[in-house]
């Protein structure tokens, strides 16, 4: 699902840096479903020539080209660590405080918290959906359909 703008009015996009933006909240030293997926989805889109950034909370202590070569994925992955991705803070903050830097850039998340923050700041990104009952009982659903359809 796409949200937002493709480009803030008056925008350029910026060539430098990664061709996509993989925003998550996973936990890199959790062994979780979430996790596996984001990190091979990114690996695959690494290997279709797609320079991507993944952007996760904090980890301490972790050989991150092991843990990722443990969950499948290519040990070159670009991996950044975000404190304000950290589910004890709220995803605005985040957004607010990389908003520059996210604008005119390809972004992506499967989280619909990150997502919703996204589009109220106006912060253009696609969002892959799973769990539509639990986006619909959360009150989530109908600001996502919304901020789409904008």
């Amino acid at each position: 699902m796409w949200i937002g703008r493709r480009q803030a009015p008056g925008q350029a996009a910026r060539s430098s840096g990664p061709d996509l933006i993989y925003v998550g909240r996973s936990r890199l030293h959790r062994n979780r479903a979430n996790l596996i997926q984001t990190v091979n989805t990114c690996s695959a889109l690494l290997d279709c020539g797609v320079a991507v950034e993944l952007q996760l909370p904090p980890w301490h202590g972790l050989d991150v080209r092991a843990r990722l070569v443990d969950l499948g994925a290519r040990a070159d992955l670009n991996v950044r660590a975000y404190r304000l991705l950290h589910r004890r803070w709220a995803p605005r903050w985040f957004v607010l405080l990389h908003r520059r830097r996210l604008l005119g850039k390809a972004l992506y998340t499967r989280n619909p918290e990150l997502s919703l923050a996204m589009a109220k700041a106006g912060v253009g990104h696609s969002m892959e959906v799973h769990q539509v009952e639990a986006l619909r009982d959360a009150g989530q659903l109908s600001s996502l359909i919304r901020f789409h359809r904008e």
